[in-house]
């Protein structure tokens, strides 16, 4: 569950457009949380704008934020039937 948390806090402040990539990974009141190496703190060595774009439009292993969204507007949770959205 902290997966889709992490996606669905990453959309948010970006659309709120008031903190850039490293303040949204480093905050102090943890909106991003670890969930792999690539989310734990202090590991991003510059990739803030990579993991940020792959929590927002997705990977090869997850869904971002955009195709959850979407799914959502169809009216399902987190997967539909038989769309992508990539």
């Amino acid at each position: 569950m902290p997966l889709l948390q992490n996606i669905f806090n990453t959309l948010v402040l970006k659309l709120e457009d008031n903190l850039r990539n490293k303040e949204i990974l480093n905050h102090k009141d943890n909106h991003i949380r670890a969930t792999d190496t690539r989310t734990a703190k202090g590991s991003f060595q510059g990739e803030y704008g990579q993991v940020i774009f792959e929590l927002i439009g997705g990977s090869q292993k997850n869904w971002g934020a955009k195709q959850i969204l979407l799914s959502v507007c169809d009216g399902y949770f987190v997967k539909h039937p038989t769309k992508t959205y990539l």
